[in-house]
């Protein structure tokens, strides 16, 4: 479970909410991996040997189990459920790991 606080503007007071994880599959994750990693639905297709419609796919099904609707949503909301996740490791470099298996590197 995600949780997260929400503040009433008016009143400030907070409130304590519980968002429930979607279930993002395997191959999704490795979707939102090269997604993160800025590849388009034709490289993933490629990488995956998969027809870039699947991907799109997937991408929709993503958006849709999410609740967002673009791209920079969905990489958000991936850091917030744990699918992406950011680790410094050096100054000049981050590492963005997918739970499980995959890293990706993005140098600054």
């Amino acid at each position: 479970y995600l949780y997260i606080i929400i503040i009433n503007q008016k009143t400030s007071i907070m409130k304590l909410t519980k968002l429930e994880k979607p279930y993002i599959t395997k191959r999704e994750k490795e979707v939102i991996w090269h997604i993160a990693f800025g590849k388009n639905s034709i490289e993933i297709g490629k990488t995956l040997f998969i027809s870039n419609q699947t991907v799109e796919t997937h991408r929709k099904n993503i958006m849709r189990k999410m609740d967002v609707s673009n791209t920079a949503g969905m990489i958000r909301r991936s850091f917030e459920i744990g699918v992406l996740k950011l680790n410094e490791q050096k100054e000049t470099s981050l590492n963005i790991e997918i739970k499980e298996r995959y890293y990706l590197k993005a140098y600054a």
